[in-house]
């Protein structure tokens, strides 16, 4: 499942359904004080890093007073993610950042990749190395079924692979020509290994590739497309899952110009479309998407947020998060999924806007969406906590 980053502006919050109705509620955001001289503890369990105001902020689930606690901050960050990478495959926070300096007529801005593991005190990271990568969508999985996770990033060259050991980092491979959209990484062809999925092809931003490593050369190659069959649509979000409840995945896709959404499905060795629907409403820039089990019965629903285009000019501004589940095959044997939920005036309307994963360990995985904390209270999603007031980026782990 991808991964998720977010840069957005905090919008209003409320919480209709269609089916149950449930009333999202709006705790107020808290400003974090910085902790200092913290020890840094990364646990198995699933934890969420914001980015925010220069700072990677690690929150934890407190199962006693049942809160999501401010743990933890690393300082100079803009942009982060936290997961399993290296050699040694621990978890690590990275984060990425600039520094300007020399004067006012003479400067020199240089980016750096921060690296911060468990046992760190303050906000010093462990290890910090200059950066000539990109810095856009970063994903960290296992794409060239070696031991070790990369860090995957889409940079003004196209996707880049990069490899990251307590020494240094390297670039594994560069992939050009690939798109400039949403990147993602999932097993998107059930072969055990990820793929890396990129939204706004190279060739037509309409559709999405798919790029997989090829053992036998030790190269990566677009071996795949993901476009529209029926409408332009420009796909530049998607996301890797099981959506049937099947052994195998699927491909969710979604993008703007056009409120069409897709799944597909890697078979007879290819990439097939087997289903698409026009979600209702005037939309036109869904920005995000997900795939996950938010209500924990097992099954994974389809979660995408998107924005009203004739709202953009106006005060007030139209987005809306919806939720499809699987519905079964209808009377032409042809698969589908029904919309189940919608919650409009919901932010998350940029891409990679919003992460899921189960950070309170009830087997149901909770939404992060802009400063927000989502949850499944037993009839409706509802935003039980905020993390911060500003535009931030958020990654699950």
């Amino acid at each position: 499942m991808k991964r998720v980053m977010l840069e957005v502006l905090v919008l209003a919050v409320c919480g209709i359904m269609v089916g149950p109705v449930g009333m999202a509620g709006k705790p107020e955001p808290p400003t974090p004080v910085e902790p200092t001289d913290v020890q840094l503890e990364i646990s198995d369990t699933p934890q969420l890093l914001v980015v925010s105001d220069g700072y990677a902020r690690l929150w934890d689930w407190d199962s006693t007073n049942k809160i999501y606690v401010h743990s933890w901050s690393g300082s100079d960050a803009t942009k982060g993610l936290i997961g399993y990478v290296g050699s040694d495959g621990s978890k690590k926070i990275i984060g990425f950042s600039s520094e300007t300096t020399g004067t006012r007529k003479n400067t020199v801005t240089k980016n750096y990749i921060k690296i911060w593991e468990a046992g760190d005190l303050g906000t010093s990271p462990s290890h910090k190395f200059e950066w000539t990568g990109g810095t856009s969508y970063p994903e960290i999985g296992n794409t060239d079924g070696d031991s070790d996770n990369e860090l995957v990033v889409l940079g003004s060259g196209g996707v880049e692979v990069w490899s990251i050991t307590g020494d240094g980092i390297s670039k594994e491979a560069s992939i050009s020509s690939v798109g400039s959209g949403g990147l993602t990484l999932g097993d998107a062809d059930n072969d055990g290994r990820e793929e890396i999925l990129v939204g706004m092809a190279a060739n037509s931003f309409s559709h999405g590739v798919v790029v997989d490593y090829d053992t036998g050369s030790g190269s990566y190659s677009i071996v795949g497309d993901l476009g529209p069959k029926d409408v332009q649509c420009t796909i530049d979000e998607l996301s890797v899952g099981d959506l049937d409840g099947t052994a195998g995945n699927e491909i969710f896709g979604s993008g703007y110009n056009g409120n069409n959404i897709y799944v597909w499905r890697y078979a007879d060795g290819k990439y097939q479309q087997v289903w698409t629907t026009q979600h209702p409403g005037n939309y036109s820039f869904d920005q995000s998407n997900e795939i996950a089990d938010i209500d924990g019965d097992g099954d994974n629903e389809i979660i995408y947020t998107q924005r009203d285009f004739s709202e953009l000019r106006k005060p007030v501004v139209t987005d809306e998060l919806a939720v499809y589940e699987y519905g079964g095959k209808d009377n032409n044997g042809k698969q589908y999924w029904t919309l189940v939920e919608r919650y409009p005036n919901c932010p998350g309307n940029q891409q990679d806007a919003m992460v899921s994963g189960d950070l309170d360990g009830d087997e149901a995985a909770e939404l992060a969406i802009s400063y927000m904390i989502w949850d499944w209270d037993g009839e409706a999603m509802v935003n039980i906590q905020n993390t911060t007031d500003t535009s931030v980026r958020i990654s699950i782990s």
